[in-house]
């Protein structure tokens, strides 16, 4: 803002008051400290008028405002005169002769100066954080005018600071939690995502494109993206249903294929924004679910034979009673309950060590050839039990004798031609629908395998379609 060199009468403080009249307004808009103080000059007519704060290492950050030319040496000399080292002052006015005290070896418009008020400003804890200084060219302002002009340009330059420091320091902050957010939204190791109503991916962060292999540039160059993470219509509907329309109340877990293929187990939780827009937030359980499944597994495998323990296999077992008895299973089931013959010469003769390799080998060659659905069990010690859905007392049988004949021809430990395996069997056949409980048909198999070790061992025997009733075969 430009000054001229006009006349103003602020002799009384009703004058000091309408001449500052028009300046509040502007104070209340400027957005620099140049402006505060260009409203100052030119309200009251100051050739002249400078703010000093004081900053870092108390350096002085000099603010010049008015027509009369002032450099930031003539303040920084002013303000090391010896005449104002006492610190005893607040304002010091001066109605004459200011600029020959203060700016002799300055320009003829300094020096031309006359009555001038300088004042310190503090802060809110009370310390000087700066000074004021408004000159004029004439004499006849008063000791009392001049402290009165102090009194408001420092009470107004502080609520100026005040109000810059708060708004300075808001959007610094503003611009800091952005950073910060960004830089949280960026790398976080959190899936953070948003899909637009038209199936356009407005939102992927950095570990989205880590996890997927896709950038949001190239997700947006497809039709609909959703279809390259789920390629099946009715999950992909489900899932774009929770990210654009219908959020979860819940933790969903999705199965999203990367862009190599690769199939992944996810944990969403979706959050509906004031914008109506839906957030989507995940995070990566691929790992933690293999290693669930994997302990799983081995909770239910022996480790020996690598088929299931006695838990995994009974499991199995009353699952495929309960499926046979609602006829899920459309032509009925066998069971087939094995023990290895004379076992215990094996530990007696090679020992402990070629026993387990023997039990390793049998469980190995019986997993082999496996018939469509197949389960199969180690009961314990040399038993084990196999589980045929759809498959009749001809079929179990027939795979229970080919298995024998493989097994036979089969050298459970090089060099050792002696040491072969050979089992006996008990076999009971289910028709769809009917209804037994694992005991009963463990009993009706034992029962027949038992059958087959008491005459001679080497042999399988069916339990008849009558409970209790067994008609037995064998295979020498």
């Amino acid at each position: 803002m430009k000054n001229d060199n006009t006349e103003h009468d602020i002799q009384t403080p009703g004058s000091i008051l309408n001449a500052l009249a028009g300046v509040l307004p502007v104070i209340l808009e400027s957005t620099s400290l140049e402006q505060v103080i260009d409203a100052f000059t030119c309200a009251l007519g100051a050739p002249m008028g400078w703010v000093a704060l004081i900053e870092k290492n108390q350096h002085l950050n000099v603010r010049v405002s008015g027509y009369c030319p002032c450099r930031e040496q003539d303040v920084h000399q002013m303000l090391a005169d010896i005449r104002l080292q006492s610190c005893g002052w607040n304002t010091i006015a001066w109605e004459r002769g200011v600029g020959r005290h203060f700016f002799a070896r300055s320009g003829e418009g300094l020096r031309a100066l006359e009555s001038a008020v300088l004042g310190k400003l503090r802060n809110q804890n009370g310390e000087v954080a700066g000074y004021f200084f408004l000159a004029f060219p004439h004499q006849n302002y008063s000791q009392k005018i001049l402290r009165n002009l102090a009194a408001i340009i420092s009470g107004e330059i502080k609520e100026y600071l005040i109000k810059y420091y708060f708004v300075h320091h808001s959007l610094n902050e503003t611009e800091k939690i952005v950073t910060q957010y960004t830089t949280l939204f960026s790398n976080s190791p959190i899936l953070i995502n948003s899909f637009s109503a038209d199936n356009r991916c407005i939102l992927w962060n950095g570990e989205c494109q880590r996890l997927f292999g896709w950038n949001r540039d190239e997700l947006n160059r497809f039709p609909d993206p959703l279809a390259l993470f789920y390629p099946d219509l009715t999950i992909r509907e489900k899932v774009r249903a929770s990210v654009t329309t219908s959020p979860g109340e819940k933790m969903q877990e999705w199965y999203p294929i990367d862009k190599n293929g690769r199939v992944l187990t996810t944990l969403w939780s979706n959050i509906l924004l004031p914008d109506h827009s839906i957030l989507n937030i995940g995070v990566d359980i691929t790992a933690r679910k293999r290693e669930e499944q994997r302990l799983a597994r081995k909770a239910i495998t022996d480790e020996l034979t690598k088929c299931f323990n006695r838990a995994g296999v009974l499991a199995q077992l009353n699952d495929i009673l309960l499926r046979n008895g609602q006829r899920v299973i459309q032509h009925g089931i066998s069971v087939i309950m094995f023990d290895l013959d004379y076992f215990k010469r094996i530990n007696d003769c090679w020992g402990h060590s070629a026993g387990d390799i023997a039990l390793s080998c049998f469980g190995r060659e019986l997993q082999a050839r496996p018939l469509p659905g197949m389960v199969s069990g180690r009961l314990g010690g040399e038993e084990f039990l196999v589980i045929l859905p759809e498959a009749d007392s001809q079929q179990a049988w027939c795979f229970v004798e080919q298995f024998r004949q493989r097994l036979t021809n089969t050298q459970v430990i090089p060099g050792y031609q002696e040491l072969r395996i050979s089992f006996s069997a008990g076999i009971l056949s289910l028709r769809t629908g009917d209804v037994m409980s694992a005991n009963e048909v463990l009993k009706q198999v034992d029962e027949a395998l038992y059958g087959a070790k008491r005459n001679g061992r080497g042999m399988s025997v069916i339990v008849g379609d009558t409970p209790g009733q067994a008609v037995k075969t064998a295979i020498n």
